[in-house]
C-alpha cells in the first residue's frame, strides 16, 4: 500500500482515510457542534444579569421577566412572539412564573391602563415596587441588542404602546 505523495493526503492507494486526516475531521466536527454550547455556557444568561444589575432575588427576576414576556405575547401575534421568546432561554417557563394577573376592572374601557396595571401590580406581588417593570424592560432591549438577535428585539419593541409611561420613563426613551 502507497500513500499518495502529501502524507495529509485524504486516501491512501488502497482507498482509506489517512489516520492523520480522520483525526483532523472529527476534530473540527467536534469544535462546531460544541464551541457554540461553551460560548453560550460562560456567557451571562439574563437571569443572573437581572438580579446583579437590577439587586433583585432570583424568583423576582424569573417573575418579574415573565410578567413582561406574558404583557408582551398579549400584544404580539403568535410568530412575533415565538421570534421573542427564542431569543429569552425558558421563556415560557419565566411566563409561569409570573404571578397570576387579577381580572380586568370591566368599567375601565383602557386597555393600556389595565395592561399597565397588571404588570404593576404582578412586579408589587413580587415585591417589587413600580419603577421596577421599566429597568427590567430596559435590562431585557440591551440584553436582546448585544444578542444581536434583530427580530426578537423589533418584537419587544412593537409589544408595548409608544406612549406608555411608568414612573415617569417613557417607552420610547427605553428602546431607543
Amino acid at each position: 500500500m502507497t500513500a499518495l505523495s502529501h502524507p495529509d493526503s485524504t486516501l491512501t492507494s488502497s482507498g482509506y482515510f489517512s489516520l492523520f486526516r480522520a483525526v483532523r475531521i472529527v476534530s473540527v466536527v467536534l469544535s462546531i457542534l460544541f464551541v457554540p454550547l461553551l460560548q453560550a455556557e460562560t456567557q451571562p444568561g439574563l437571569i443572573p444579569t437581572l438580579v446583579s444589575k437590577l439587586n433583585v432575588s432570583e424568583p423576582q427576576a424569573r417573575g418579574g421577566l415573565g410578567a413582561i414576556l406574558e404583557m408582551a405575547s398579549a400584544n404580539l401575534s403568535s410568530s412575533q412572539f415565538g421570534q421573542l421568546a427564542s431569543a429569552i432561554p425558558g421563556a415560557k417557563d419565566l411566563i409561569k412564573a409570573a404571578p397570576p394577573v387579577e381580572m380586568p376592572d370591566p368599567l375601565k374601557k383602557d386597555v393600556q391602563s389595565n395592561a399597565l396595571f397588571d404588570l404593576n401590580n404582578q412586579f408589587m406581588k413580587l415585591g417589587m415596587d413600580n419603577s421596577m417593570p421599566m429597568k427590567f424592560a430596559q435590562t431585557l432591549v440591551e440584553y436582546l441588542k448585544s444578542s444581536g438577535n434583530v427580530k426578537a428585539l423589533q418584537a419587544f419593541k412593537d409589544s408595548f404602546p409608544l406612549n406608555l409611561k411608568l414612573e415617569g420613563t417613557s417607552w420610547m426613551d427605553i428602546i431607543n
